[in-house]
């Protein structure tokens, strides 16, 4: 019964933008349908009343922030400081992941090598991760550059439809005319616009 009645107002609905007196008749539909029936289906959280969690790149920590001043809609740098925050966090993760972390032992690394000496034969290599590992470089300093690199950065597009591919440090431009397409990818030679 409740779910035919907000499917048919769901029906009745013509536009992506809601207004609040719809929001709010659904909200109260719904408390009042949990509280007929002693359970919870829905609750509400004010985003505002949550902590914000900043993290001190020095102390490697994070520290909860009171900041009284948010807004649902914040001004220009407070959208660009969320944006680059974001950023440093997906960067910190990727950077933790074992392909771009460097080992880390108890002993020093010539008794790590002497450890697994003893297992291996000698006609084996190393293991990869004994001796490299993957690193990630700043759009800033692949000027003048050979070889791959990995770097990681966020796609944009300016005012002239350019796609650009940027990270805290620099941004350059991409030829994408040329970029295949396949299984919802793109792939792209990047040697081509350095």
């Amino acid at each position: 019964m409740i779910v035919e009645g907000f499917l048919t107002s769901l029906s009745a609905v013509k536009s992506s933008v809601v207004s609040q007196d719809a929001l709010e008749s659904a909200l109260d539909t719904l408390l009042n349908v949990s509280s007929d029936n002693d359970y919870q289906c829905i609750q509400v959280f004010n985003a505002f009343d949550q902590p914000k969690l900043i993290f001190h790149p020095s102390t490697k920590t994070y520290e909860v922030s009171a900041d009284p001043t948010r807004k649902l809609h914040a001004s220009s740098a407070h959208r660009l400081s969320l944006f680059r925050e974001r950023f440093s966090a997906l960067e910190r993760r990727v950077l933790r992941h074992k392909s771009f972390s460097k080992p880390v032992a108890a002993t020093s690394s010539s008794s790590r090598v002497e450890s697994f000496q003893e297992v291996r034969t000698t006609s084996d290599p190393l293991p990869l991760s004994l001796t490299h590992t993957e690193q990630i470089s700043r759009i800033e300093s692949l000027l003048g550059i050979t070889g791959m690199k990995r770097v990681l950065g966020m796609l944009g597009q300016d005012e002239r439809k350019r796609v650009y591919l940027e990270d805290m440090t620099s941004r350059i431009y991409l030829d994408i005319s040329e970029a295949v397409t396949s299984c919802k990818k793109i792939y792209y030679d990047f040697t081509r616009t350095l």
